[in-house]
């Protein structure tokens, strides 16, 4: 039956006029009211954490030495307001996933220290406008975290501790649970928002009468699925690390309705399947994933996990027509390029102009790589850069204009692809308008793998109208840093060996070749590395630049 216009929608006026508090006051004290009172919460399903934390991390954190993202602090009392902390540091402290490690760590001294700094948080945010004061500790996808966190290691910390402690934690817990709630739908789209569906799922899977809609949950899950993910399964943001990041939550909400005796939701089983096989498009001969738009390698051993732990047999693509990847794998040889237009806003923020960008990996050994993601400031746009990736540059220009605090302005490439799979080798074209608005020229890249992938070889061409008499070109090859490379033969080519000890002979036709200095980002640590440079004039007429990687 549907109502009749004018009829009051309770079911979405209540969640919106409660939402509507909370923006108004800024989380101040009469908002917290709002969020007293009501059912006591108890436990009815025991959700555990399929992860194991790391036990020499948790002997650091019984001592007061805490390294979240990047950055170490030694602070026995008040790590809530630790000096000189990054916004990203607060963060991990908040949303206590750093208890597996105390578990890991195993003790009576990390027990103590669970109970400890879990107290000292319930004492410091019982204040009604703790929200305001403390934005860190009350983030969504934090107190998302934190609310799984506790529930998911109640046996560890929670469960044989004093009544008035148990009666803190769940007094606490109901008060996070309401204000989620009531945020999770407002919130920005994100992949923040896949956390908080995670959090919201464990609470009321283990405490039911915190009275959590698990059906909303699941509806606001598919549409958060169809808003950051695309028909070919590529996230949303076009970045790797991104798609894994997702991926953990739902395999961590699949394992909490099985630990809960409860049929999985088919939106989890069929967000599992896709995501999976994504995942194994993304990865590389050593299990880590591409370097493309913000995205690092990730840890191989935890991505094996992951894909293990969701029983998934969901197998690779050959490409992503969505997303806009494509891959090319034969023998021992892998290939992935960027043949996709930058991200639409609002998840272009961290997207980088890396149209046709190449990356290579031969067995467990990467050869082309893309320079990555570093946390330091100096190469927060640097990296983004076209530059930065291994393709072509004209007079150092991105191949889509980028915005200086994230996304990008109207230049925007757009790209044709053609491909041919089949009996013998195959290739991949990506042709892009980047540079026409600029240049007047089109750049189209080809690249091809034999059969048994020891040959691999590229053409890179500019074609149409110049509006520039000579624009110069300059085609990067990013090396990996455990690769070598010389340059042999009067600099006419180059002999690349990979750490494995297997050689690889670089020629190319149609440019100068040089080396230069690079650095790479991928792992998160700023490394120094090598690239391979290929140089050159446009001409009036089209300029084709050929060049190829053949195993010695």
């Amino acid at each position: 039956m549907q109502a009749s216009e004018g009829t009051l929608n309770t079911g979405k006026f209540w969640p919106v006029l409660r939402y509507a508090l909370f923006r108004l006051t800024g989380g101040r004290a009469l908002y917290g009211l709002t969020l007293l009172g009501g059912t006591f919460p108890f436990r009815k399903h025991r959700i555990d954490s399929p992860w194991a934390g790391e036990p020499a991390r948790g002997e650091a954190i019984a001592t007061g030495r805490y390294h979240f993202a990047g950055q170490t602090i030694a602070q026995e009392r008040n790590p809530w307001e630790a000096a000189g902390a990054s916004p990203d540091w607060l963060c991990a402290m908040n949303d206590f996933r750093w208890i597996r490690d105390l578990q890991a760590y195993g003790s009576e001294i990390a027990i103590l220290k669970a109970r400890a700094l879990t107290s000292d948080w319930i004492t410091r945010n019982n204040n009604l406008a703790s929200i305001r004061l403390y934005p860190s500790a009350w983030k969504p996808a934090v107190i998302a975290n934190r609310i799984s966190t506790w529930l998911r290691h109640w046996p560890f910390f929670i469960e044989n501790a004093d009544p008035l402690f148990q009666q803190q934690v769940t007094q606490s817990l109901r008060r996070q649970v309401r204000h989620l709630t009531r945020v999770s739908p407002f919130g920005p789209q994100n992949i923040d928002r896949f956390t908080v569906a995670k959090g919201l799922v464990i609470a009321q899977l283990s405490m039911p009468n915190l009275s959590v809609r698990l059906d909303k949950v699941m509806d606001q899950l598919q549409e958060d699925l169809s808003k950051q993910f695309l028909a070919d399964g590529g996230p949303a943001t076009r970045n790797p690390e991104d798609l894994v990041a997702v991926f953990r939550e739902f395999v961590e909400m699949q394992a909490a309705f099985q630990d809960a005796g409860m049929d999985v939701p088919g939106v989890i089983l069929n967000a599992l399947d896709r995501c999976a096989a994504t995942i194994r498009f993304f990865r590389h001969g050593d299990g880590g994933l591409g370097i493309f738009n913000g995205g690092r390698e990730g840890h191989p051993a935890e991505i094996e996990a992951l894909l293990r732990r969701s029983g998934s047999k969901a197998t690779a693509p050959q490409r992503l027509p969505h997303c806009g990847f494509e891959r090319l794998q034969a023998g021992k040889t892998i290939a992935l390029i960027d043949a996709g237009a930058p991200p639409p806003a609002p998840y272009d923020k961290h997207a980088h102009a890396e149209t046709a960008a190449l990356e290579i990996s031969i067995g467990k050994d990467r050869l082309l790589v893309n320079c990555g993601l570093d946390s330091s400031p100096r190469w927060q746009e640097v990296r983004r850069t076209t530059a930065a990736h291994s393709t072509l540059t004209l007079d150092e220009t991105n191949s889509s204009a980028l915005r200086d605090k994230g996304g990008f302005t109207r230049r925007r490439a757009a790209c044709e692809i053609t491909r041919h799979d089949g009996d013998g080798p195959s290739w991949v074209t990506v042709a892009h308008n980047g540079y026409v608005p600029s240049f007047g020229l089109q750049h189209t890249r080809r690249v091809y793998l034999s059969e048994d992938g020891t040959d691999l070889r590229g053409e890179d061409k500019l074609e149409g109208s110049s509006t520039k008499e000579r624009a110069a070109f300059k085609i990067r090859f990013h090396l990996h840093p455990k690769c070598s490379v010389s340059l042999v033969n009067n600099q006419s080519s180059a002999l690349v060996r990979l750490p494995g000890g297997s050689g690889y002979k670089f020629r190319c036709k149609g440019a100068e070749m040089s080396l230069e200095d690079s650095v790479y980002m991928g792992d998160g640590e700023l490394r120094r590395s090598q690239q391979i440079v290929l140089t050159g004039l446009a001409g009036e007429e089209a300029t084709i630049i050929k060049w190829a990687f053949h195993q010695e």
